[in-house]
């Protein structure tokens, strides 16, 4: 039984600039459905797309977007649970490297 949402969606844009040293968090949430446990345990895996009806879509950009992350120090992370909407956790360096000027290319 398919059933029909009678409230309003809700997105949640947030940054913090200093979560920890040297470190800004930027966060996505929303009051969607949530994701099963399953779907968050491949959330970042190549080519895992969540919604399979939709052949145009290559479940590329979370696992493109964790990688580039974390190949500048960063991190980014999902919480989510059933029927109380989803949240996504991007903790990036507040600055280069050491030994990388913030113009190199990654």
């Amino acid at each position: 039984r398919a059933e029909t949402r009678t409230d309003p969606g809700r997105i949640v844009l947030a940054a913090d600039p200093m979560v920890g040293p040297d470190q800004v968090r930027l966060s996505v949430a929303d009051n969607s459905d949530g994701l099963p446990e399953e779907t968050r345990q491949h959330i970042f895996d190549p080519f895992f797309a969540v919604l399979s009806n939709r052949p145009d879509l290559q479940g590329l950009d979370l696992a493109l977007a964790y990688q580039m992350a974390r190949r500048i120090g960063g991190e980014l992370d999902v919480e989510s649970k059933v029927g109380t909407g989803t949240r996504f956790v991007l903790n990036l360096p507040a600055a280069a490297p050491p030994g990388r000027d913030q113009n190199d290319e990654p």
